[in-house]
């Protein structure tokens, strides 16, 4: 047990790691604390992948960047002792003549924009680069792009091993179960093992962040959404594009769910994501959305028959012969959502000292973690962020 640190890192996800990393290899005295083991929860039930940017959200884009970069840097040298896997893969976007008349009449407006921005253009099923003859026929239309793809058990691991090496202590298995302040500054944490003396504490908690948040009488907007995966048999290919996505015409990426449908999809989130791994030679079958309450006990939440039912049939309406293929194991996990923007908070607490924001990435929280890990770092320091943070800092909720 570790009794005294400068800082305190909550939460062994993406971000928390890469701020332990980023402290140790200044020389910063760091521990992270975990309540289960390394990237428990989002960090280890997305399909990592990283972007290099996002123009719709240009306040985003130079930690993508700078993320991207990271992961490519730490490929080439070596540092985190793996090979990290990264590779490009072809994406197809599936649209029917349902969708493309709808968006004749202004629907999905935003996502065209984005996609006229990011140079993509709609396709008719005849001049696909990738043929896919096995998606069904009413799919008429499509966008080809590319997604970029890295392993993230290995990023993550392999940050904590370098952290580790670096000099940060990584206290798995252990609840934080207050924090003490004096005179408006953190002092120190209590845990399942012990009391921790700190002059900082950082809190990448993801979809607990608001719980440590109430530990320091601060009221963070962060809520836990589910995500829903399938994991299928070895088959042969029954596409050849890394991933096929489906999303029906209700679908709003900025509000995922109907709450109120009656129809189980949109209530759930439910859409298509069939993505292919080619060195298992099977898929998983994707996703869901939709808040849910925080696991009383533990960091994993437990998967929902009705969901998976609804993803399972969702896949198998784009890919029919899915059906015949078996499921080997399912899993859920919970995205950190910030509500009132789905921006991520990172910084300091203006009514804390010493408390350091890194949570609520949604669905990006690979892309934002390397580099959010730094600027962590450079604000415990003294340093002025390389970044700019100012849309992503606490102080932007005030009025919300």
């Amino acid at each position: 047990m570790i009794n005294e640190a400068e800082v305190a890192v909550i939460g062994g996800g993406i971000m928390g790691l890469s701020a332990a990393y980023h402290l140790a290899k200044l020389g910063v005295n760091v521990v992270l604390v975990e309540m289960d083991k390394i990237a428990a929860g989002a960090s280890g039930s997305n399909a990592g992948a990283i972007r290099g940017s996002d123009v719709e959200n240009p306040a985003a884009s130079p930690i993508y960047e700078a993320s991207y970069k990271m992961y490519h840097d730490w490929n080439e040298n070596g540092e985190l002792g793996y090979d990290l896997e990264i590779s490009v893969v072809p994406v197809l976007r599936c649209l029917t003549d349902q969708h493309i008349e709808a968006m004749k009449q202004g629907v999905w407006k935003k996502r065209q924009e984005a996609w006229t921005m990011e140079r993509l253009r709609v396709a008719r099923r005849r001049e696909w680069m990738i043929p896919e003859p096995n998606i069904v026929e009413d799919v008429t239309c499509g966008i080809e792009s590319t997604n970029t793809m890295i392993n993230l058990f290995r990023v993550t691991q392999g940050l904590a091993r370098a952290a580790e090496c670096n000099g940060a202590k990584i206290l798995t298995k252990t609840r934080v179960t207050g924090i003490d302040a004096k005179d408006g500054r953190v002092c120190g944490l209590s845990t399942s093992r012990g009391r921790i003396e700190v002059r900082f504490i950082v809190n990448a908690a993801g979809s607990w962040a608001s719980v440590i948040g109430r530990m320091v009488g601060l009221k963070i907007p962060i809520v836990p959404a589910i995500g829903t995966a399938l994991v299928t048999e070895p088959t042969q290919p029954l596409t050849y594009h890394g991933r096929i996505v489906y999303d029906p015409l209700w679908f709003d990426p900025h509000r995922p769910c109907i709450p109120d449908s009656e129809d189980p999809c949109e209530r759930l989130g439910v859409t298509t994501e069939i993505d292919r791994h080619t060195k298992e030679d099977n898929y998983i079958l994707a996703r869901s959305e939709h808040d849910v309450d925080l696991p009383e006990k533990g960091a994993k939440t437990l998967v929902e028959p009705e969901t998976l039912k609804c993803i399972a049939q969702s896949a198998i309406r784009i890919v029919p012969k899915l059906r015949s293929i078996n499921i080997m194991r399912v899993y859920a996990g919970m995205r950190p959502v910030c509500r009132p923007d789905g921006n991520p908070i990172i910084g300091k607490v203006e009514s804390v000292e010493g408390f350091i924001m890194a949570a609520g990435s949604w669905h990006t929280g690979m892309s934002y973690g390397p580099a959010t890990g730094k600027l962590v770092s450079e604000i415990i320091a003294g340093k002025k962020p390389s970044i700019p943070i100012d849309a992503f800092l606490m102080s932007r909720l005030r009025n919300t």
